[in-house]
């Protein structure tokens, strides 16, 4: 995939991930985290707690470079598809 191309994706993937927060389900999940989170903190010891956050912080992270492939496979899908269809109308028999 081309730099340009990567940016844009990623650019539009920040995007909508912003736009996410402001969704009213989730952040209605994320108050609940939050409150759990100030729970545990009140009821665990400093390192048990500093060692859930960066378990949590890696889970977070897996997952969203999960969605970033996800999401750039789904562009790619679209791509191939438009260029099928273009192909199709126009008569041409080439693939990407």
């Amino acid at each position: 995939m081309v730099d340009w191309f990567k940016q844009a994706l990623d650019q539009r993937f920040d995007e909508i991930a912003g736009a996410s927060e402001k969704q009213h389900d989730i952040h209605t999940v994320r108050i609940k985290l939050s409150d759990i989170t100030d729970d545990l903190k009140k009821q665990l010891e400093p390192e048990v707690f500093l060692k859930i956050l960066e378990w949590e912080e890696t889970i977070n992270h897996k997952q969203t470079k999960e969605k970033e492939w996800m999401y750039s496979e789904g562009m790619k899908d679209g791509m191939r598809l438009i260029h099928s269809i273009g192909c199709f109308v126009g008569g041409s028999q080439s693939k990407l």
